[in-house]
Protein backbone atom coordinates (compact mmCIF):
# COMPACT_ATOMS: atom_id res chain seq x y z
CA UNK A 1 0.00 0.00 0.00
CA UNK A 2 2.43 2.54 0.95
CA UNK A 3 4.60 2.07 -2.12
CA UNK A 4 1.69 2.59 -4.51
CA UNK A 5 0.07 5.53 -2.32
CA UNK A 6 3.36 7.23 -1.44
CA UNK A 7 4.02 10.29 -4.34
CA UNK A 8 7.11 11.13 -2.93
CA UNK A 9 9.77 8.47 -4.73
CA UNK A 10 7.80 9.70 -7.94
CA UNK A 11 8.98 13.28 -8.06
CA UNK A 12 10.96 14.06 -4.63
CA UNK A 13 11.82 16.90 -5.42
CA UNK A 14 8.03 18.15 -6.66
CA UNK A 15 5.96 20.36 -4.61
CA UNK A 16 4.39 19.45 -1.49
CA UNK A 17 2.60 21.72 1.01
CA UNK A 18 3.91 21.18 4.77
CA UNK A 19 1.15 22.32 6.97
CA UNK A 20 1.82 22.34 10.67
CA UNK A 21 -1.03 21.74 13.65
CA UNK A 22 -1.03 24.12 16.36
CA UNK A 23 -3.22 22.50 19.17
CA UNK A 24 -1.10 22.70 22.38
CA UNK A 25 -0.12 25.72 24.48
CA UNK A 26 3.79 24.84 23.15
CA UNK A 27 2.82 25.55 19.72
CA UNK A 28 1.36 28.92 20.53
CA UNK A 29 4.05 30.25 22.45
CA UNK A 30 6.35 28.53 19.27
CA UNK A 31 4.08 30.05 16.59
CA UNK A 32 6.76 32.22 15.34
CA UNK A 33 10.00 30.12 15.16
CA UNK A 34 7.50 27.23 13.40
CA UNK A 35 6.53 29.33 11.07
CA UNK A 36 9.95 30.96 10.69
CA UNK A 37 10.69 27.18 9.34
CA UNK A 38 11.78 26.82 5.89
CA UNK A 39 9.08 25.06 3.66
CA UNK A 40 6.23 25.01 6.69
CA UNK A 41 3.48 26.28 3.95
CA UNK A 42 0.87 26.92 6.39
CA UNK A 43 -0.72 26.72 10.12
CA UNK A 44 -4.13 24.33 11.34
CA UNK A 45 -5.64 25.25 14.25
CA UNK A 46 -7.41 22.83 16.30
CA UNK A 47 -9.69 24.37 18.22
CA UNK A 48 -10.96 21.26 19.88
CA UNK A 49 -7.46 19.92 20.79
CA UNK A 50 -6.19 23.42 21.55
CA UNK A 51 -8.86 23.62 24.41
CA UNK A 52 -8.10 20.48 26.06
CA UNK A 53 -4.29 20.75 25.92
CA UNK A 54 -4.99 23.90 27.61
CA UNK A 55 -7.33 22.65 30.55
CA UNK A 56 -10.75 23.85 28.69
CA UNK A 57 -13.83 21.80 28.39
CA UNK A 58 -14.83 24.32 25.13
CA UNK A 59 -13.09 25.96 22.34
CA UNK A 60 -15.06 29.21 23.29
CA UNK A 61 -13.48 29.87 26.95
CA UNK A 62 -11.48 33.34 26.00
CA UNK A 63 -8.44 32.41 26.78
CA UNK A 64 -8.83 29.96 23.84
CA UNK A 65 -9.81 32.13 21.64
CA UNK A 66 -6.32 34.67 22.72
CA UNK A 67 -4.32 31.72 21.89
CA UNK A 68 -6.18 31.42 18.66
CA UNK A 69 -5.89 35.28 17.32
CA UNK A 70 -2.02 34.64 18.85
CA UNK A 71 -1.54 32.53 15.82
CA UNK A 72 -3.46 33.97 13.32
CA UNK A 73 -1.84 37.28 13.74
CA UNK A 74 1.35 35.87 13.54
CA UNK A 75 0.51 34.02 10.15
CA UNK A 76 -1.07 37.06 8.80
CA UNK A 77 2.34 39.39 10.19
CA UNK A 78 4.68 36.59 7.68
CA UNK A 79 2.20 36.17 5.37
CA UNK A 80 1.35 32.42 5.80
CA UNK A 81 -1.68 30.93 5.36
CA UNK A 82 -3.86 30.23 8.72
CA UNK A 83 -6.75 27.58 8.98
CA UNK A 84 -8.87 26.34 11.35
CA UNK A 85 -11.92 24.28 12.03
CA UNK A 86 -15.08 26.10 13.00
CA UNK A 87 -19.21 25.36 12.00
CA UNK A 88 -21.75 27.32 10.27
CA UNK A 89 -21.61 30.31 13.27
CA UNK A 90 -18.64 30.84 12.74
CA UNK A 91 -17.07 30.56 9.16
CA UNK A 92 -17.59 34.14 7.65
CA UNK A 93 -16.19 35.31 11.54
CA UNK A 94 -13.28 33.42 10.80
CA UNK A 95 -12.29 34.16 7.15
CA UNK A 96 -12.70 37.80 7.59
CA UNK A 97 -10.50 37.62 10.45
CA UNK A 98 -8.24 36.70 7.98
CA UNK A 99 -7.74 32.77 8.09
CA UNK A 100 -7.52 31.74 4.57
CA UNK A 101 -9.31 28.82 4.84
CA UNK A 102 -11.57 26.61 7.09
CA UNK A 103 -12.73 23.26 7.65
CA UNK A 104 -16.44 22.47 8.40
CA UNK A 105 -17.08 19.63 10.43
CA UNK A 106 -15.43 17.01 13.05
CA UNK A 107 -13.16 13.89 13.31
CA UNK A 108 -16.53 12.04 13.25
CA UNK A 109 -17.45 13.60 9.85
CA UNK A 110 -19.29 16.16 8.46
CA UNK A 111 -21.79 18.02 10.29
CA UNK A 112 -25.99 18.60 9.25
CA UNK A 113 -24.65 22.57 8.84
CA UNK A 114 -21.61 21.88 6.11
CA UNK A 115 -24.02 22.76 3.30
CA UNK A 116 -24.80 25.84 4.76
CA UNK A 117 -21.42 26.79 5.93
CA UNK A 118 -20.31 26.18 2.47
CA UNK A 119 -22.19 28.58 1.43
CA UNK A 120 -21.29 31.27 3.83
CA UNK A 121 -18.13 30.71 3.60
CA UNK A 122 -18.09 31.12 -0.46
CA UNK A 123 -19.85 34.40 0.37
CA UNK A 124 -17.37 35.86 2.79
CA UNK A 125 -14.91 34.95 0.54
CA UNK A 126 -16.67 36.60 -2.29
CA UNK A 127 -16.94 33.67 -4.25
CA UNK A 128 -20.65 33.64 -4.18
Amino acid sequence: YHTRADVWPHDPNGELLAIMFIESPEGVENIEEIISVPGVGGIFIGPSDLSTSMGYTSSRAPEVEEAIQTVLSSCLEHDVPCAITTNAGSVQQRIEEGFRFVTVGADGGLSAGASRALSIGREAAGQN
